[in-house]
This record gives C-alpha cells, sequence and structure tokens, in this order.
C-alpha cells in the first residue's frame, strides 16, 4: 500500500511539472536569427521588450525588459519569458546617442512564437539608401536589409514586415505621381494634399492587409489594423500641426476660417476601425490620436489637450492617453497638479506606476545631485560642487539647429547678463553619443560657450539616468536647480518659449529666493 502510494505521488509531481512545463514554454517567445552575407558588422545585438509601449514618443524611456545577444558565427538568439499576451519587441544593433539602432521595429509578439529570421542585403539602388552615423562613427544603412522568417508563427512577421513595406512602396508612388512635392501655400491646399495623400496609402494598406488576414489570428490583425491606421493618420495631423501654428502666427486668419470648414468635411472619416481597447494597445494609435486633439484644441480653440482627453474618451484608452500626454508634456505649466490629478483618475496598474514615478520624478524641490557627468578634461564631475548657486542647465547635441538658435538668442544672452553674478553658474549637458563630436560641437561656439560648465552623459545619450529622470524628448531642454541642487523650474513658457527677457527674469527670480 505504501509503495502504491508512494508511485501515485510520483506520477502526479511528474504530471504537475510537465503541465507547469508546458505552460512555461506557451508563455515563452523565442527569436532566432542569421546575417546572410557580410551585411552586419555588429557583435552584439540588443532586444527591448514592452508589454505595453504607452508613449511612442518616450518608447525608449519605458522598456520593460532588454536583452543582449553576441553575434557568433553571424547567429544570434533571444528568449523572452513571462509573456502573457500581445507585446512589442525591436530588435537593434549599434548605438546612436545611447539608443540601438532598430533592425526590426517594434513588431507584435505573441506568447509560444519561436521564429528564425535571416537578414540578407536587400536590392536598392544607392540613391534610395538611408545612411546614419552611430556613436562609434560608424556608417551604417538604416534601410538595406531583408528579411525571411520561418518557424511558429513565421506568418505574423511576415506580414507586418511585408504591410510595412507596402505602405513605404505606396508612400514612394504617391510622392513621385503626385503634387506632394509641389509648393502648396494655403491651409486648404495643405489639408487636402495631405488628406489624399493618407488616404491613398491608408487605403492601399488595408487592402493589403486584408489579403493577407487568415495568414494572422484574429487579436494579431486588429492589433496591426490600429497600428497601421496610426501609422498613417499620423502624416496628416503632424503635418497640419505645424501648418496651423505657422499660418496662425503669421496672422493669416481668414485662411484658418476657410481651414475650419475643410477640417469639418472630412473630421469623421479619421474614426479608428478598432474597439477603444484595441486602439489603448497599439503602439502608435494613441500618439496620433493626441496630435489629433493638438489640431483640433488650436483650430477650434476649445479647451487644452488634458480636458479634451476626459471630455472625449472613456476606460482603458482615456487612461493611456492621459498617460502618454502627460509622460510627452512634462514642461507644461502646473504639472505636478495634472499628474496628481491623473494617478487618481487611471485604474490600470502600469500606468498609475508610471505618471506616480513621473510625477516623483518631476516634482519641484526633487533632488539632482547623484547623477555623475564627464567633463572636457574627462573627469567625472558632480553637480553637488556647486551646491550654493542657481544652476541654469541646457541640455542639447551637436547637429540640433533648435539648440543652437536657443543658445544664440536666449542663453548666450542670458550668460552675458550674468556674467560676474556668482549667485548663478550656467551648466550645459550633452547627448552627443560620440564624444568627439561633443567637442567639436564646443569648439563650434554655436552651442555653448567657454565660460560655461560643459558637460557630457558619456557616450550614453539618451540612455543616461539624468535624461530618464527629466523625459527629455525634444531638445534644446533646460532646467533650473534651486542652491540645494532640487529642481526650481522647469517650466518651457520661462525658460523657453516667453523670450530671453522672460529668462532673464526668472533667472532673477531664483536668484532672490533664498
Amino acid at each position: 500500500m505504501y509503495r502504491f502510494l508512494k508511485n501515485v505521488l510520483i506520477l502526479i509531481v511528474l504530471i504537475v511539472c510537465t503541465f507547469l512545463n508546458v505552460k512555461a514554454q506557451k508563455n515563452k517567445v523565442i527569436i532566432s536569427g542569421k546575417f546572410i552575407g557580410n551585411n552586419n558588422s555588429a557583435d552584439s545585438l540588443t532586444l527591448c521588450y514592452w508589454d505595453n509601449v504607452i508613449s511612442n514618443q518616450k518608447k525608449d524611456f519605458t522598456i520593460k525588459r532588454q536583452y543582449s545577444s553576441k553575434v557568433v558565427n553571424h547567429s544570434f538568439s533571444f528568449e523572452i519569458d513571462s509573456i502573457y499576451d500581445l507585446s512589442y519587441i525591436t530588435i537593434g544593433r549599434n548605438k546612436f546617442r545611447g539608443v540601438p539602432i532598430p533592425l526590426l521595429d517594434l513588431m507584435i509578439v505573441s506568447p509560444g512564437d519561436n521564429v528564425h529570421v535571416e537578414i540578407g542585403a536587400a536590392e536598392i539602388n544607392e540613391q534610395e539608401k538611408q545612411w546614419l552615423t552611430d556613436d562609434n562613427g560608424e556608417k551604417l544603412c538604416t534601410n538595406c536589409d531583408m528579411f525571411r522568417f520561418s518557424g511558429k508563427s513565421a506568418a505574423t512577421y511576415s506580414v507586418q514586415y511585408q504591410l510595412w513595406e507596402e505602405t513605404k512602396r505606396l508612400q514612394a508612388i504617391w510622392d513621385t505621381t503626385s503634387i506632394a512635392n509641389s509648393r502648396v501655400r494655403d491651409l486648404v491646399e495643405q489639408s487636402r494634399r495631405l488628406y489624399s495623400n493618407m488616404n491613398y496609402v491608408l487605403t492601399g494598406g488595408l487592402k493589403y492587409l486584408e489579403i493577407l488576414r487568415h495568414s494572422v489570428s484574429s487579436s494579431v490583425f486588429g492589433l496591426l489594423t490600429a497600428d497601421l491606421q496610426g501609422r498613417i493618420q499620423e502624416l496628416y495631423f503632424r503635418g497640419m500641426n505645424y501648418h496651423l501654428k505657422f499660418t496662425k502666427r503669421m496672422g493669416a486668419a481668414n485662411e484658418v476660417y476657410l481651414f475650419r470648414d475643410e477640417y469639418n468635411s472630412i473630421r469623421d472619416n479619421f474614426k479608428v476601425i478598432e474597439r477603444p481597447e484595441v486602439q489603448a494597445k497599439s503602439n502608435i494609435l494613441p500618439s496620433t490620436i493626441l496630435f489629433k486633439l493638438a489640431l483640433e484644441s488650436t483650430l477650434f480653440e476649445e479647451n487644452d489637450i488634458y480636458s479634451l482627453i476626459k471630455d472625449k474618451y472613456s476606460g482603458i484608452l482615456q487612461e493611456r492617453l492621459l498617460t502618454s500626454y502627460l509622460l510627452n508634456n512634462t514642461n507644461l505649466p502646473k504639472i505636478d497638479s495634472l499628474l496628481g490629478e491623473a494617478v487618481l483618475l487611471v485604474n490600470d496598474k502600469r500606468y498609475k506606476e508610471v505618471l506616480s514615478s513621473t510625477l516623483e520624478n518631476q516634482k519641484i524641490g526633487s533632488g539632482f545631485f547623484n547623477y555623475p557627468l564627464l567633463d572636457t578634461s574627462g573627469k567625472v564631475f558632480q553637480l553637488s560642487c556647486l551646491k550654493g548657486k542657481i544652476i541654469f542647465i541646457d541640455f542639447w547635441f551637436t547637429g540640433c539647429g533648435g539648440c543652437m538658435q536657443y543658445y544664440k538668442q536666449h542663453v548666450s544672452k542670458a550668460e552675458n547678463k550674468f556674467e560676474n553674478n556668482e549667485d548663478v553658474v550656467f551648466v550645459t549637458i550633452s547627448i552627443d553619443g560620440n564624444k568627439d563630436k561633443w567637442l567639436q560641437g564646443l569648439r563650434s561656439g554655436e552651442y555653448t560657450s567657454a565660460k560655461a560648465i560643459n558637460l557630457y552623459t558619456n557616450g550614453q545619450g539618451v540612455a543616461h539616468p539624468i535624461i530618464k529622470r527629466l523625459n527629455i524628448i525634444a531638445y534644446p531642454f533646460s532646467i533650473i536647480l534651486d542652491r540645494e541642487g532640487k529642481l526650481l523650474i522647469s517650466d518651457s513658457e520661462k525658460l523657453r518659449k516667453g523670450g530671453v527677457e522672460k529668462l532673464i527674469l526668472t533667472i532673477n527670480e531664483a536668484i532672490s529666493k533664498r
């Protein structure tokens, strides 16, 4: 009897272990690959994983997990555990400003995927090649690779790759056969041009995706549809936001009035096919919705974007939009109170964590001394040695036109104004991924001067902790720290948009605080 019970117990344990192993395999993703030919110079690759991208603009700050694989005999392999739902991955090589340069960008993965990818050289004309110089000074073609997938769920990856290649093809056809490159003067014409472009590419993309519908699961198809709509509609909203702001600055009120009628006639055509929960999961559609709200807020002089999100959306999509908007705009006036309210509004655990963390990091009075940076001599510089002074910090990178303009029109004049004031010190922090490039920028005198304390993120670029802490995605960016090294001001209206007079006034007010 004892032996029988012992055997039964062993059998139960084996069954449970087998069940758990099968379950673990179902929740695992394996992606292996091989470079064909000599189109790879990297000795390792990086895979970034997101269970929810949250903010497409700040995806590099919200990576859930990151893996590294050495490239041995042209081959690599990644294994990701604990995947319970549709997620996104990016596989990259080399680095640009501290971030891997994507080979495969934001691909949808499913639990249980086991895929092998062969990466070869694409047939592409020399004039069509797009080049990028990485942090080590190596010139890298970013559109010269071709991918072939095999293995379990290979169809899901093939469909995504084919879909994005097809939309590129459609866009190229539009660019060469339409008025897209002609000079268009007024807002209505701009809208019609961009809308026709968007409609041509989106219609063709949706037809192509429909052909491939049965190659993927219904959930992947829905998410791909949302991604496609978001990616293509963004072309219209980005473009029209720019043109509308420019036209309003020129004082052309009649053009704006005519565009309102034009936009109202096509407004309903931007409705999204997929359910709100699928929209919220998409890597890019929420960002497109935010561009849409920005356009409508400016065009119709409606409420601010934060209020529009609360008024027009609900549930999980509202939570995603609120989180993305605040994460992308941490220099808003009264950002503390907006973040505090949003933390109470959202229920999703991931969004609540991001908002709470952002609130803590952006809170006026939070400390910033504990970030080691390098000076021009290569020595570690601690901001804590400036304790007792008001610290103005300007973030920039070589080649940034806006950074050059901000320095010339704002910072240099403020620097001269306070040159003999021992209560304030000017600091610059460069996110250049290459030290020689940073030094070249310093020598040019177009971004900063020898009067400032010029520091460097040591090749980490946007991956440096101080950049992540401040959630910086656009440059130039500036802040003021108080005498204790705590965040005092990050309001863009006071530091950048208000002009040099406002900047000087803001620095004087900071000095007067004891």
